[in-house]
C-alpha cells in the first residue's frame, strides 16, 4: 500500500492513496499526526532527474487538499515539508531534500492560501 494520503499527478489529478483515516507512513517514525501528499516530479533542481517545477494544475490542487485536510482533521497544526522533519526531530540521519527546492519554495503560498481560506 502507497504510504501516502495522496498523490498529485502534473495535472492535478488528485489519487487517494491511504484513506484519510489511517496514519501515512511517509516520514518515519513521525506519522502520527499527518496527512502526507506528493506530486508527481522531481522539484529539487540540483538533481540529474529534475523535471521541473510543479505545474500549476498541482499547486492548486494542493492547496485546496491542504484547506480539505484541516477541515477535516483540525488538529492538524502546520504544513510542512519532508525534509522539515529531520530538523523538527533534531535528527539528520532522516534528513531528505524532499519536497525539492521548486515546490518547498511555494509552501508559504500554500500556507497562506490555506491560512485565508480557513478565515485563520
Amino acid at each position: 500500500m502507497i504510504g501516502y494520503t495522496w498523490v498529485i499527478g502534473e495535472d492535478g489529478t488528485v489519487y487517494q492513496g491511504r484513506p484519510l483515516e489511517m496514519v501515512p507512513a511517509a516520514a518515519e517514525d513521525d506519522n502520527t499526526a499527518s496527512v502526507d501528499v506528493s506530486l508527481t516530479g522531481n522539484f529539487q533542481s540540483d538533481d540529474p532527474g529534475y523535471t521541473g517545477p510543479p505545474t500549476t494544475a498541482q499547486i492548486q490542487s494542493l492547496k485546496d487538499l491542504c484547506v480539505f485536510a484541516h477541515q477535516k482533521i483540525p488538529t492538524i497544526a502546520r504544513i510542512i515539508g519532508h525534509r522539515d522533519v529531520a530538523q523538527m526531530k533534531g535528527d539528520p540521519s532522516v534528513a531528505t531534500a524532499c519536497p525539492g527546492d521548486k515546490l518547498y519554495a511555494l509552501l508559504p503560498e500554500i500556507r497562506a492560501y490555506t491560512h485565508e481560506k480557513l478565515g485563520k
